[in-house]
């Protein structure tokens, strides 16, 4: 690959920029507020903007909106240049997971009916994989499909269920028998989160948020045209999705957009008098932070190349982009706690308890807010998408053969 700049990609990125600038015009005429990226109605119209501009889903099969004639590079710069320019993230869950197993996996019937939907958010989706007693080790799972005539009758539990309170479908490695190898018995199956039966409870995470939750399944009837595939090859299923998975975790243009942040903090804050930036120690914590973010987008840029052509070796890198991703997420929130110094022991309340308490003014500078809670929930990046340690044993036994 050739990660030199060239002229096409600046024309590119003003492209993108220029688009940007013009759908957040039409996006507050409509009433949308930039403030609340991630409400719903805000979702749903950055995602149909981006589908009818062509920049939605360019790793997709043509016949549903990809661009097989666009880079790797290119594809990066526009995740690059969206996050750069505040455009709220989609439904990462249905565009980056749900759909490429449906597309690959998928009846025909399926891609019509689920397809188009997820293109124009109609439908929200969640992940039903983890459970109490089965985390990064997805062959524990211990909810039951027991198939009955032209249903699936599901029983049991799943955790850590991001968006669930949102979703109007979750996507679920469910067991559908007992014998031979574990993951031999489970299978891929769509559920509708209106059906009776499914109860969401929500998990308050360490930052206040509620971003996760815990569903629990009793006695739901699934039609049995919403399986994946086949009977008992949900594992296969599951390890193609977590390889788009680890991708989407490394999030190396957040991190990059983190990055800018913390610069602009350390330029800002000072210590003896002098800007944190001036401080060779922390700088050089800085620099070291950038380079190896900088190794991370070249190798994203490359797994999404191998992507392209489903090369084997995807298998391996993935987890190698996880464990990288995760961990520079934390290493920046950590110097941006350094760096604000005592302002970041300022904890700042999300939104629904501040409209309980409106008369609690956050103190410090605009810059400090949601650094606090940024950083706390960030030790949860090592642990989503399978802990870093079931990455590392994965990369031993099929990188290494030990």
């Amino acid at each position: 690959m050739n990660f030199d700049r060239d002229p096409e990609e600046e024309v590119f990125r003003e492209e993108i920029r220029t688009f940007i600038a013009e759908m957040w015009q039409k996006a507050s005429d409509a009433g949308l507020d930039r403030d609340a990226p991630l409400a719903r109605r805000s979702v749903e119209f950055w995602t149909r903007a981006l589908h009818n501009k062509g920049y939605l889903v360019p790793t997709w099969p043509a016949e549903w909106g990809g661009k097989k004639d666009w880079s790797a590079k290119k594809i990066y710069v526009l995740s690059e240049e969206l996050v750069k320019g505040g455009v709220p993230d989609g439904d990462r869950i249905a565009l980056d997971l749900v759909a490429p197993v449906i597309y690959t996996f998928g009846t025909p019937e399926q891609k019509q009916r689920l397809l188009p939907r997820i293109l124009n958010a109609d439908d929200f989706w969640c992940q039903g994989f983890s459970e109490p007693q089965a985390g990064s080790d997805l062959s524990l799972i211990r909810t039951r499909a027991v198939r009955d005539g032209e249903f699936y009758i599901v029983n049991g539990q799943k955790l850590w269920t991001t968006n669930a309170h949102n979703a109007d479908m979750m996507f679920a490695l469910l067991r559908v028998s007992s014998g031979g190898k574990l993951q031999q018995g489970l299978s891929f199956l769509l559920m509708n989160m209106r059906a009776p039966g499914i109860t969401v409870r929500p998990v308050i995470s360490i930052d206040g948020g509620h971003s996760v939750n815990e569903v629990f399944l009793q006695d739901v009837r699934v039609p049995a045209k919403n399986l994946i595939g086949e009977e008992g090859k949900g594992w296969q299923y599951a390890r193609y999705l977590l390889s788009n998975e680890r991708v989407a975790v490394a999030a190396a243009p957040q991190t990059r957009k983190d990055l800018g942040k913390l610069k602009m903090i350390a330029k800002t804050e000072r210590r003896n008098g002098r800007p944190l930036m001036d401080d060779p120690l922390f700088r050089a914590k800085v620099s070291q932070l950038e380079i190896d973010l900088l190794a991370l987008e070249y190798s994203v840029m490359r797994m999404v190349d191998m992507m392209a052509t489903n090369d084997p070796a995807m298998e391996r890198l993935g987890p190698i982009l996880k464990i990288r991703g995760s961990e520079l997420r934390q290493r920046v929130s950590e110097l941006q706690m350094q760096a604000l110094g005592e302002r970041g022991l300022a904890f700042y309340s999300p939104p629904f308890v501040e409209d309980l308490m409106p008369h609690l003014v956050p103190p410090g500078p605009d810059y400090a807010k949601g650094v606090t809670g940024t950083f706390m929930f960030r030790r949860s990046t090592s642990i989503a998408a399978g802990s870093n340690e079931i990455q590392r044993n994965v990369l031993a036994s099929s990188g290494l053969g030990l």
